[in-house]
């Protein structure tokens, strides 16, 4: 078993790795500014990716399931670390109040950096039988209206929550939404909104996200509203109620016009290229909202509380 122990707070450095006999299993230790600290087992490894790797574990205090995402700080890239400390720092804030999972929100249970390792740790709950919204999409054809309304609206309520605490999630997107699929007739999928590495606080926030979902007035350097986060989930819903259309519109247009506006700063450039509104008439009858969420002028976009209002209003 590896054992990974975080700096103390006298600064010294624990020795980093032992072995034993279980290769599959690793202890980790976090900083305590007590006597007891916690140590979290990690037991399956879950998934890799640019951002790092993610694993199952427990927590040994009372044996409550986790995910652990370990974040490898590339030196040469000051970046990484600056995004993993500002997730951490978003997670804790919507934390605080300890209603982030009733709000369909992500919840943190410790987050910590290593200097012996380079590495950063965001311990969180786990979420059983949960795979992302992109790998989910196919299934939607088997929905009713009524099943897909219901994920609108646990998707409005993370909204309508982290807007409310003053933060913009600024990357939503199909991979950055767990669903947990139905288990039985009368069960009800649930949603969770997950990856805060972009979140900012509303009006600090600036031009970050994946190209296919960003709102058009990102990147024309202009003070960013949660405006940008309806249009990105008005474009996630697009694509999971219309796969066959993908998105509303072609970001490869986007991000060659970003790509040349960061090489060539110091000369005049075409702006920032507008979606066309010709995917308008493709939107579903039974989510018409999602017309307005994807509008080019972020003024007509309607709040998180008001899309709760309208679904309201309609059932």
């Amino acid at each position: 078993m590896q054992r990974i122990e975080t700096e103390t707070d006298s600064g010294s450095k624990s020795k980093s790795e032992s072995e034993s006999e279980s290769k599959n299993e690793i202890e980790l230790v976090s900083p305590s500014k007590t006597k007891d600290k916690y140590i979290y087992f990690l037991n399956q490894k879950l998934g890799s990716g640019g951002y790092g790797q993610v694993f199952r574990g427990i927590r040994t205090k009372d044996s409550a399931e986790i995910t652990v995402k370990v974040v490898k700080f590339d030196p040469a890239i000051q970046e990484h670390k600056l995004l993993f400390i500002n997730e951490v720092v978003v997670l804790k804030k919507i934390y605080s109040d300890g209603q982030c999972s009733m709000h369909n929100v992500l919840c943190i249970l410790d987050g910590f950096i290593s200097l012996p390792q380079n590495s950063g740790y965001i311990i969180t709950q786990y979420i059983a039988n949960a795979i992302d919204l992109f790998t989910y999409i196919p299934q939607f054809k088997h929905h009713s209206v009524e099943t897909n309304l219901d994920i609108c609206r646990q998707l409005f309520i993370a909204l309508k929550y982290i807007h409310g605490l003053g933060l913009v999630h600024m990357d939503i997107k199909p991979e950055n939404i767990l669903v947990v699929p139905l288990t039985g007739a009368n069960s009800k999928i649930k949603i969770t909104l997950i990856d805060f590495g972009y979140s900012c606080e509303s009006h600090k926030c600036t031009a970050k996200g994946t190209i296919d979902y960003l709102a058009p007035e990102v990147g024309n350097d202009i003070k960013l509203t949660n405006k940008v986060d309806i249009f990105s989930l008005g474009a996630t819903l697009f694509r999971c109620f219309h796969p066959e259309h993908l998105l509303p519109y072609n970001g490869r247009k986007l991000h060659k016009w970003y790509r040349y506006k960061n090489m060539y700063q110091s000369i005049d450039i075409p702006s920032r290229p507008i979606p066309k509104n010709n995917f308008i008439p493709l939107i579903d009858e039974n989510y018409p909202f999602i017309r307005n969420m994807i509008s080019t002028d972020s003024e007509l976009r309607p709040s998180a509380t008001d899309l709760l209002l309208f679904l309201d209003s309609t059932q």
